[in-house]
């Protein structure tokens, strides 16, 4: 088991509404204008997808522009906190395609465990600290660099045959090594 691994929640609806969702930084880094890419060939593709993009940064106003003439593709821009967290909770598929840079590197990706706790199907490039444990549990991983085309048909693959909630659910730890570490790092310091 991963130590990164967050213990399952199990809030997510067994019906959601969105196919995927992207949630993060609309910076270079997480490739979100890729996302937003993609999301647009399969909204063409299909009519009956769809997509939602959370987030704000450098890139807003690509993502904007890219989002607008497609009705199958809603944004929302910096959301509360709980926003964020039921728009998770109303999608099949996650997608963060995050790319190493020079001075960074996605080492777990917040969005990326919030997703895995609520049983989501994870899409995902090679650059995330996960990305061999989500392989292995049938998660999708693209290869980097990242392409549109290659993510496309990795979103396309994850909506097409999305991991069943309560598998995703199962195959995380009881408990979130994470926050035990916490828990006994301030139990001994005070």
């Amino acid at each position: 088991m991963h130590p990164a691994l967050p213990a399952p929640v199990g809030f997510a609806t067994d019906n959601p509404t969105i196919d995927a969702i992207f949630v993060g930084a609309f910076e270079d880094r997480k490739s979100p204008v890729e996302t937003a890419e993609a999301f647009a060939a399969l909204s063409q593709e299909n009519p009956g997808f769809r997509f939602l993009m959370v987030g704000k940064g450098a890139a807003q106003e690509r993502i904007t522009e890219l989002t607008s003439a497609r009705s199958q593709i809603e944004l929302k821009i910096d959301p509360p906190r709980q926003g964020v967290i039921e728009a998770i909770r109303s999608a099949r598929v996650l997608v963060l395609a995050s790319r190493d840079t020079d001075r960074w590197r996605e080492q777990v990706g917040l969005p990326i465990t919030e997703a895995l706790s609520e049983g989501l199907t994870i899409v995902t490039t090679r650059s995330t600290g996960l990305s061999s444990w989500l392989e292995n549990t049938g998660h999708v991983v693209v290869d980097d660099p990242v392409t549109v085309e290659a993510l496309t048909a990795g979103i396309r693959r994850a909506i097409s045959r999305p991991l069943d909630r309560a598998s995703v659910r199962s195959s995380l730890p009881e408990s979130d090594a994470r926050k035990e570490a916490d828990q006994w790092l301030f139990s001994i310091a005070y």
